[in-house]
């Protein structure tokens, strides 16, 4: 370390000194100064040399705590500022509807022989009910729940009129960005479901809205 001749001189070091405080060296060359100063306080009278160095840390510590307050401050908003927020906890909580499943409608869906169309087929009556299902597709309106959106398109498609396996599968391949296989299982499916619920009939191999479905033409 390159210092200056006077560095840690107990006679040159001043806190005081403008000098001394802005030299690079001022905080080792003050504890030097200091051990020094300790050193021959036995044999040469340095009380008020002494007395300075104890006036110099005195201010000092309220300083140095000032600083590490403001550091601790400065991490601790850091850390804020870091730390993912979390979302506002709902207090009321939002019940799902479901609609108790009548005996009727629970053996339509029991003669559902393709087991994944009966899964659907139990969703789809449980979150509404099966004549109410039947009666807006009379009246016009597609009731099949937005997700999943294959369903949905499939309503459409039955209200649009007759549809058969293979323009079915065409289009829902197309629409969902399915493979042939994919597809294909999912007109399956459709076929047991619709046709299961009594909501669409087959005819010459075309699947058609129910003639229980009324008013819509």
């Amino acid at each position: 370390m390159n210092t200056p001749g006077c560095y840690g001189a107990a006679s040159a070091f001043s806190h005081d000194s403008a000098t001394c405080q802005g030299c690079p060296h001022f905080t080792p060359c003050a504890g030097l100064s200091l051990e020094r100063l300790q050193a021959i306080s036995g044999t040469i009278n340095v009380t008020d040399l002494l007395k300075k160095h104890e006036r110099a840390q005195a201010k000092a510590r309220p300083e140095r705590a000032q600083r590490h307050q403001s550091d601790e401050t400065r991490d601790l908003r850091i850390v804020q500022r870091a730390a993912p927020i979390e979302p506002p906890q709902r207090k009321t909580q939002v019940e799902k509807v479901t609609f108790e499943i009548n005996t009727e409608t629970r053996q339509l869906i029991a003669n559902i022989t393709n087991k994944k169309a009966q899964a659907h087929a139990l969703i789809l009556c449980k979150g509404q009910d099966l004549q109410d299902l039947i009666d807006r597709f009379g009246a016009g309106e597609n009731p099949m729940p937005a997700s999943p959106k294959w369903l949905h398109q499939v309503g459409e498609e039955l209200l649009a009129g007759k549809i058969n396996r293979q323009n079915l599968k065409v289009n829902l391949a197309q629409q969902q960005q399915w493979g042939e296989a994919t597809a294909g299982s999912h007109v399956s499916i459709a076929w047991s479901m619709f046709i299961g619920l009594g909501i669409a009939v087959e005819q010459e191999g075309s699947m058609l809205l129910s003639p229980r479905v009324g008013g819509h033409n």
